[in-house]
């Protein structure tokens, strides 16, 4: 035997039985890529050891030498076809995997494999590729270079394909690819030059770890710190199920409870329990794979998990969580049945952002199900986002006006703007829904901004009209108070749009002194020394004392209509009210009685001797034109 014709092979067998056990210890996306390359690998192994035995049976005498021998070479000749086949595959995939129509071209591009495999398996009957001798030597018919040819055909079609590629892909990518067609050609050349080399198996492993450390690791990128498939993988194989038309399942988690451990344990005891949790998770949910999402989200994907398996899980994830002892993490689920979201993943992102928000205001260890109605509200705040968007860059923002009845004056002096939202499909949206999306998403600031230019051309329209006007009430949010440059800006467009300062009423509300107090009393008294005007809102819903209230620099303060319908209801409430707002008059604050609605309200507002009352008793908001013909008129 002819010893140098077995190193080759040897040699390649140890690399392919490393590379098979890499593969088998990472979590494949299972794209029909990924899925091709696993087989490829696979096959690629049980092909070099099948060249190995089939050298072994050719050339060392032993009982049923000539079976076995001839058994061998056509499973070499099967093993070889198929690699070939699936070389193409993997690169056609990669370049035409999310083009339409891509399946079903699939069966029509191994039609000359087809021919091939047709050919050796009618080989016993026609002896037209190959026949052992008994002398044990194979002698090659008229299609004795079946395989050979074959290994041409496809490997000029994948350079071709990869070479006039109409996409851009990179050009690591690309030298990656042509490695597959390139080694194959180069390998057959010097088999062809020098007949005594086996170089097959070489130009299979040579190729396949090019491709395993330059594009396979670029799809499978694993968290290091828990070694479990992130968000990159996730999108991969979302998108993948998305395109077989298989509904995704998903289970999402979050650890409420990470920054404290952190804090506690350290991040590398963090890290060692974070493995261990998706180790658990892993057990009970073994249906599919697992990803860390990003931080302490992780999540769940698959296409074979109902509700109530859902339920089920969770709650035996709950007993190992609980048999961890002391420390331990705090989690919280969500179940995401994909059926109630368009198949499309850039819906499916959405959803899971919001689903983990709404995941951060449950209780510990929760399971949070996104059934229709929660999917519903998802897709009403996105459309919400979308609006929001296009009134900030089409400076479109629906601005109403609300008047305020001034009982000394006997007039309407001072109005509130009110920002308005109004959807073809969702028709008017109320502020209680889009502010907070629009502070959750900073969009509040240049709503903002263009409130207060609406403003502006509204108080230019009032003096044109001799209406009388103290000031016009705009609602300022923290974020907003605290952004950058906040003050500089506001001087900005006042002076731009030749606005008084004092004509000029922000109104906060109490939620700016629950956290950081001096922040934004240091931004209100900067406004204040400049002439702007400021009214405490919803006074008697928060959590604000007098001692707080009375440091602020405000001029007037907002009771609440519930602090209303309390007093309507109540006589001691009524008193109390009565003398809170005596002392507000007192220190010279004007006093503003939100809610008044009727007859009964107004004698109430009255007699509490408010300095002005709001509520649709007297006016509703309105537009700037109706605003200006009915104050015309008055």
């Amino acid at each position: 035997m002819e010893n140098f014709n077995m190193l080759g092979e040897i040699t390649s067998l140890l690399f392919m039985t490393v590379i098979y056990f890499f593969v088998k210890n990472l979590k494949f996306i299972p794209t029909i890529r990924n899925k091709t390359y696993e087989l490829l690998i696979t096959i690629c192994m049980w092909f070099v050891i099948i060249s190995v035995a089939n050298l072994i049976f050719l050339e060392i005498k032993m009982p049923y030498q000539w079976y076995l021998a001839s058994i061998s070479t056509y499973l070499y000749l099967i093993a070889s076809v198929s690699i070939v086949s699936l070389m193409f595959l993997y690169i056609y995939t990669y370049l035409y995997e999310s083009h339409l129509g891509f399946k079903r071209i699939i069966p029509y591009l191994f039609i000359p494999s087809y021919v091939a495999l047709f050919l050796i398996f009618i080989n016993p009957v026609t002896n037209q590729v190959f026949e052992i001798t008994e002398t044990n030597r194979i002698v090659f018919g008229q299609q004795g270079n079946l395989s050979f040819n074959l290994l041409v055909l496809y490997s000029l079609v994948q350079i071709a394909m990869i070479l006039f590629y109409k996409v851009q892909i990179k050009l690591d990518e690309k030298l990656a690819l042509l490695s597959l067609p390139a080694a194959s050609l180069v390998a057959l050349v010097i088999q062809l030059v020098i007949p005594s080399q086996v170089m097959t198996s070489a130009a299979v492993v040579l190729p396949l770890l090019i491709i395993q450390f330059y594009i396979q690791r670029k799809d499978i990128i694993i968290d290091s710190s828990t070694n479990t498939p992130n968000q990159h993988a996730f999108l991969i194989h979302l998108k993948a199920l998305i395109n077989d038309e298989i509904t995704p399942k998903i289970v999402l988690f979050n650890v409420k409870n990470l920054a404290d451990i952190n804090e506690k344990m350290g991040y590398q005891t963090s890290n060692i329990m974070l493995y261990q949790m998706v180790k658990d998770i892993q057990k009970v949910f073994s249906k599919g794979i697992i990803y860390r999402y990003s931080g302490s989200k992780y999540l769940y994907l698959t296409n074979q998990l109902t509700d109530i398996e859902s339920k089920s899980l969770i709650q035996s994830l709950n007993e190992l969580r609980k048999n961890e002892g002391e420390q331990h993490f705090i989690i919280n689920y969500a179940f995401l049945d994909g059926s109630y979201i368009e198949q499309n993943s850039t819906h499916f992102i959405y959803t899971i952002e919001q689903t983990y928000i709404e995941l951060k205001l449950q209780k510990e260890n929760n399971l949070f199900i996104l059934d229709h109605n929660a999917f519903l509200q998802f897709q009403k705040n996105k459309r919400i986002i979308e609006l929001l968007s296009q009134v900030i860059n089409d400076e479109s923002l629906l601005v109403h006006y609300q008047p305020l009845y001034h009982y000394h004056d006997k007039n309407y002096l001072t109005y509130e703007a009110l920002m308005r939202l109004k959807d073809d499909q969702l028709g008017f949206i109320s502020p209680v829904d889009f502010i907070k999306i629009a502070e959750e998403n900073e969009q509040i600031i240049p709503l903002g901004y263009q409130m207060l230019i609406k403003v502006g051309s509204f108080i230019k329209e009032l003096k044109e009209k001799n209406i009388p006007l103290q000031w016009v009430s705009i609602n300022l949010s923290v974020i907003q108070l605290l952004s950058k440059d906040f003050v500089k800006n506001v001087i900005a467009i006042t002076k731009k749009y030749d606005i008084k300062p004092n004509q000029i009423c922000f109104e906060i509300t109490e939620s700016i002194l629950l956290d950081d107090y001096d922040t934004p009393k240091h931004v209100i008294n900067e406004l204040k020394a400049v002439g702007f005007v400021f009214s405490l809102d919803d006074y008697g819903t928060g959590y604000a004392n007098l001692n707080n209230i009375l440091a602020l620099p405000i001029s007037e303060i907002k009771i609440d209509k519930s602090v209303l319908y309390n007093a309507e209801r109540s006589k001691n409430a009524y008193h109390i009210l009565k003398s809170l707002i005596k002392g507000f008059n007192d220190i010279g604050l004007y006093t503003v009685l939100e809610g008044v609605e009727n007859s009964k309200h107004d004698e109430m507002a009255k007699d509490l001797k408010v300095t002005a009352t709001q509520g649709y008793f007297y006016q509703k908001p309105q537009p700037v034109e109706q605003i200006l013909q009915n104050q015309t008129l008055n």
